[in-house]
């Protein structure tokens, strides 16, 4: 669906030149129009693309947190059970394994 609309744009930008170049000595404001077209279309995309890729860091970083909300909750149940079980299963702590997943997604997300 993206890539049909900027076909459609990409198209709406080209008529002026596939009608054979239609005023466009007369009237240069509309070549200029025409020519910057493209750079405000490519900020708008990189703008958009931006917010998306903040928005999705976030709602990771809250999935990560939740899950190691749970983990703890289900780690501090289970050693009132079986605490010898509980800590061969929880060798490394599970709140620094999601740390460091959340700083992974943010190394990557920066390059």
């Amino acid at each position: 669906m993206r890539f049909l609309l900027i076909g459609l744009v990409a198209l709406y930008c080209a008529k002026p030149f596939t009608c054979h170049c239609q005023d466009l000595n007369q009237n240069p404001e509309n070549f200029d129009k025409i020519a910057a077209f493209p750079t405000r279309l490519f900020n708008r995309i990189t703008s958009e693309d931006a917010a998306l890729q903040k928005r999705l860091t976030r709602q990771t970083q809250k999935y990560l947190d939740r899950l190691a909300r749970k983990e703890q909750r289900l780690k501090a149940c289970l050693y009132q059970l079986d605490s010898i079980k509980a800590a061969s299963l929880y060798a490394k702590d599970p709140q620094q394994q999601y740390q460091k997943c959340i700083f992974i997604r943010r190394s990557f997300h920066l390059k």
